[in-house]
């Protein structure tokens, strides 16, 4: 989908990872990746810490490694567990300027949500209410006019197109794409 795919928390702002929770008694944490770069966690980049909205923080990495499917990383600046667990579930972010330059055919998280989800014979579906990256496949999380939530994924063989000026993506419908409709 994209290389730093992850939510803009501001218009000029891209989330890259998320921390998770400290680890051990050093200021190390448990960090989500939410980026395809992974030169952002490299040993003496600087990454921005979004607490929590209220203000953004320069952050040094010391070290960073595999650790479960996510990142183990150390941070200059977090000196303690107490440390760590003060920017627990704070958000990474970059500057929208420093992300990689889209190639054709890939979107940034935060233009996808809130667009709408149509059929090729032009039939509102819903709204793209997030974007779930997986490990093998990205899937558009979707919510009917009814409040139900369905999964497409983002493959060629569903999205048929995605249209930046119009707000919508075509999809293909499959049988058992969409969720049961409730009984009235």
């Amino acid at each position: 989908m994209t290389r730093d795919s992850g939510h803009s928390v501001s218009p000029s702002f891209l989330v890259v990872g998320r921390i998770i929770r400290p680890h051990g008694v050093r200021g190390a944490v448990i960090v989500e990746p939410m980026t395809d770069c992974p030169f952002r966690f490299e040993k003496d980049s600087r990454i921005l810490l979004d607490f929590k909205g209220v203000y953004k923080k320069t952050l040094t990495v010391i070290s960073s490694m595999p650790f479960k499917g996510r990142l183990l990383v150390k941070f200059a600046e977090i000196q303690s567990r107490e440390d760590a667990e003060d920017i627990r579930e704070c958000d990474l972010v970059i500057p929208l300027g420093d992300a990689d330059t889209l190639r054709s055919g890939e979107y940034w998280v935060h233009e996808l949500v809130g667009m709408s989800v149509v059929s090729e014979n032009g039939e509102r579906l819903g709204e793209v209410a997030d974007v779930f990256l997986g490990a093998h496949q990205d899937h558009l999380v979707v919510i009917d006019d009814e409040g139900q939530e369905f999964m497409v994924p983002f493959v060629r063989a569903f999205v048929i197109d995605v249209n930046r000026e119009t707000g919508a993506i075509m999809i293909r419908l499959l049988d058992g794409l969409l969720p049961k409709r409730k009984l009235r």
